[in-house]
This record gives C-alpha cells, sequence and structure tokens, in this order.
C-alpha cells in the first residue's frame, strides 16, 4: 500500500464516520429539540396550573377580606350609633346643675322630679337595649341592667317614702350611665386606631 492509498482509505473512513457523526448529530438534535419542547410543554402546563390556582386564591382571599371588611364597617356603624345614642340619653337623663339657693328652693320640686327621672332612665334605657342590645356586648348589657335596676329601686323608696330619697340616689345612677358612655364610646373609638 502506497501513502496515496492510505490517505483514500483514511478519508473514505473519516467521511464515514463523519457522515456517521452528522446523521448522529442531526438525530439528536431532532430528538433533544423534541424532548426540550415536550419538557417545556410540561412546565409551562404546570405553570399555567399553579398560576390559575394562585389567582384563584388571591380572588377568594380578596372577595372574602371584602366581605370582612363590609361587616366590619357595619358593625362599627352601629356602635357608633348606638354610643351617640346612649351619649344623647345620659345627656337628657342628667339634670342641670343647681346652685345651692336653686336647689333649695326647688325641693318639693325636685322630689316630684326624681321620680319621674326614675322612670324616665327606666323607659329610655329599656327602649335602649331593645334596639341595640344585638350590638353591644354582654357586659355593657349587664351594666344597663344593673342601672334600670337600681333605678326601679329608687322608684320603689320614691313611692313608698319620697322624703326618704334624696337625688343622691339618682346622681349616683347617672354616674354609672356616664360610665356606660365612656364603655360605649371608647370601644367604637378603638376601632378608628387600628
Amino acid at each position: 500500500m502506497d501513502f496515496g492509498e492510505i490517505i483514500k482509505v483514511a478519508a473514505a473512513i473519516l467521511a464515514s464516520l463523519g457522515g456517521a457523526c452528522a446523521i448522529i448529530y442531526k438525530g439528536s438534535s431532532f430528538f433533544g429539540k423534541l424532548w426540550a419542547d415536550k419538557l417545556l410543554e410540561k412546565v409551562k402546563s404546570e405553570n399555567a396550573k399553579e398560576l390559575e390556582k394562585t389567582k384563584n386564591e388571591l380572588l377568594s382571599g380578596t372577595e372574602s377580606y371584602k366581605v370582612r371588611l363590609k361587616k366590619s364597617e357595619f358593625i362599627f356603624e352601629k356602635q357608633f350609633e348606638a354610643g351617640s345614642h346612649f351619649s344623647g340619653l345620659v345627656a337628657h337623663l342628667t339634670p342641670t346643675p343647681k346652685t345651692l339657693l336653686e336647689a333649695y328652693d326647688s325641693y318639693t320640686d325636685e322630689l316630684a322630679l326624681t321620680g319621674e327621672r326614675c322612670d324616665d332612665i327606666i323607659k329610655s334605657l329599656e327602649h335602649f337595649l331593645c334596639q341595640y342590645s344585638a350590638i353591644v356586648d354582654e357586659d355593657t348589657r349587664e351594666k344597663i341592667s344593673v342601672v334600670i335596676e337600681d333605678a326601679v329601686s329608687a322608684r320603689y323608696k320614691f313611692r313608698n317614702n319620697p322624703h326618704k330619697l334624696s337625688n343622691n340616689e339618682v346622681n349616683f345612677i347617672n354616674v354609672k350611665l356616664r360610665e356606660i358612655e365612656k364603655l360605649l364610646i371608647s370601644k367604637f373609638t378603638a376601632q378608628i386606631s387600628i
């Protein structure tokens, strides 16, 4: 074998290897691209599902938050209304302060007013509880009930012996009413600061 034949055989071997390499390269490129496309589609599909799930969770959470916010707004409005109404009751039920001379001159008038004040307190608080019992908490309802009981007791004492009942009992009831008023107002002002 001479050198020319060796080169021809080497060229034939290289050509056949090169052709096989080209075929292998083209085949692997085709199958690699096909596999990558399928994998990419699978990943896109999974990501789309995850994205849709996340969107639905966010929408559901947003709707839930909107409903809770509406409920909170409604409760706040009712608490504000109850607190305002109770403040008006306290202002209406609290007698205006008098000088010592005025109090002495109107002692008999005050006795008659004491009985009326007890009746007003009872009626006003019972009406308040009928209207706002669902919105005020149990502690406040109990305190209002205690004030009603105190007013009933004071009215009973007044009817049995008007000169024995002093306006101090009604004033003590008014002090309790102002405490309840502060409690109701603090409930809705606490929501404002949030």
